[in-house]
């Protein structure tokens, strides 16, 4: 079934008696840390976690994040959990859907042999495959099938827009968190068939038709696939600069895209306008200074703010001119003077802040409540993520590891104030999780209030970097936000 949509497995078609579910299935195909290919793809495998059958109980279904290249629904302890399931009274979900190559890739030669017309979201359309799987069966595990919220983080945010702009998910869950979506997310089908062609010739299937083509990619292998993938070529899948400050004109590849048929429009076009789209109630979040995960550029403690200014005058003045590059400055290094921070500050804005600005606001004319939220509290010490690297301000992920009760798998042993910014955003999640709306009295909808989950609590602002975005936006830098 490779670039093919995905068919639910029926009773004893995939398998004879009892299924042996105490182990987790195997991964999709994807690079490891290391560069190593792994997976199988005999891999759309669903994980479910209930404190009890005997009760109904809201579902929460965990999208899985990781750019939409790696990662599965048990990663390092990134997913429901007992204690978690227990603490919320919910059932909890995770699932693998394929990535990468595999999951989204959009070519002529593949649309060509498509009943659609169309190629690539095969991921997206394993996603709606679990969401059905879970709106016929959850009842069995204590869930209630009318109570179906999506939880998406990174790339598995973005899944998230594209299952509220999708026809074929109508009707398959009742409400949507969003941590660090993608704001820009409006490449077509066709423009990514025209960018992949360098896959094509990389794999040698570059043959004089559209069928032999096909016929060449199908009879790959795995390991060559991944590897001939364009990660560092153009459409560079690899995302090179997305945590540093952006190049004029230069633009990664998007692997999700408009398609027509699982996603017939830009979610933002689509959510603005309100037309078929799935209307429910949302929650965009994300953190004060997403980048410091993987900084494209490390200020470290040796860095005077000097070396700072010099590096970022350099990159801004493609965009901006003098005058405005010391408007920033005095916007972004009045308070902070390190200048890892002030650095984190500022591409976390451009890439990401203030795109989820123009997101949140163009999705709250369209759907009937939108909230949004950003976690301006900072781990308690630096947390190690990718490798030897540390971070230490409110990086991309920090609230879902808080969230997700700070996985084992990290090492990190939270402080006391680590878990009142655990207990805050469990406590205000799940009241929306359980009754589809924010109970707080203080949080109103998007864009009347932006919650604050800080280091003293949750707070409420009527604006937030307003001015410091009107200068981003103003200059036109909002297609240099996050993709995939």
């Amino acid at each position: 079934m490779r670039w093919k949509p995905p068919f639910p497995c029926g009773h004893n078609h995939c398998w004879q008696g009892t299924f042996n579910a105490a182990f987790y299935g195997k991964v999709c195909p994807q690079l490891n840390s290391e560069d190593q290919v792994i997976g199988s793809e005999d891999c759309l495998y669903l994980n479910v976690w209930t404190p009890s059958v005997d009760i109904k109980q809201p579902v929460l279904v965990f999208i899985h994040g990781g750019e939409l290249t790696y990662g599965s629904g048990h990663d390092s302890g990134i997913h429901p959990t007992p204690e978690f399931v227990s603490n919320l009274g919910v059932v909890g979900i995770s699932f693998n859907y394929r990535l990468n190559a595999f999951g989204f890739l959009s070519l002529d030669a593949l649309s060509d042999g498509s009943k659609s017309n169309t190629s690539g979201n095969y991921g997206f359309m394993d996603q709606i495959m679990a969401l059905s799987w879970i709106h016929t069966n959850i009842a069995r595990f204590g869930g209630d099938p009318d109570r179906v919220i999506l939880l998406g983080q990174s790339s598995g945010a973005t899944s998230s827009l594209a299952l509220l702009v999708s026809p074929l998910a109508n009707g398959l869950f009742h409400g949507a968190i969003l941590m660090s979506a993608s704001p820009v997310f409006s490449k077509s089908a066709n423009d990514a068939s025209s960018d992949n062609k360098v896959f094509v010739e990389r794999m040698g299937c570059a043959h004089d038709s559209l069928a032999s083509t096909r016929e060449c990619l199908y009879r790959s292998n795995v390991a060559r696939i991944i590897q001939k993938s364009p990660w560092n070529v153009y459409p560079y899948w690899s995302m090179p600069d997305l945590t540093d400050l952006p190049t004029p004109g230069f633009f990664s590849g998007a692997l999700a895209t408009v398609d027509g048929h699982v996603v017939p429009y830009p979610p933002f076009i689509a959510l603005s306008s309100g037309r078929r789209i799935n209307d429910v109630p949302v929650i965009l979040g994300t953190t004060a200074q997403e980048i410091d995960y993987l900084p494209g550029k490390l200020f470290n403690t040796k860095a005077d703010l000097s070396d700072f200014k010099r590096y970022a005058s350099e990159r801004l003045s493609r965009f901006l001119s003098d005058a405005e590059i010391e408007k920033v400055f005095s916007m972004y290094l009045v308070e902070h003077k390190h200048p890892r921070l002030s650095y984190a500050n500022i591409v976390t804005d451009i890439r990401v802040t203030c795109p989820t600005r123009v997101l949140a606001v163009g999705a709250s004319t369209g759907l009937r409540s939108v909230y949004r939220y950003v976690v301006t509290n900072w781990p308690s010490k630096p947390v190690t993520l990718v490798g030897d690297k540390t971070s230490a301000y409110a990086f991309h992920m920090w609230d879902l590891l808080a969230f997700f009760g700070f996985p084992e798998a990290f090492g990190y042993s939270p402080s006391a104030r680590d878990k009142r910014f655990m207990v805050n955003l469990r406590r205000e999640l799940g009241r929306f999780i359980h009754s589809n709306k924010v109970e707080n009295s203080g949080w109103k909808p998007y864009p009347e209030v932006t919650a604050l989950f800080t280091d003293g609590g949750l707070d409420f602002a009527r604006s937030y970097l307003d001015r410091e975005c009107d200068l981003w936006l103003g200059h036109g830098l909002f297609p240099y936000g996050w993709v995939n």
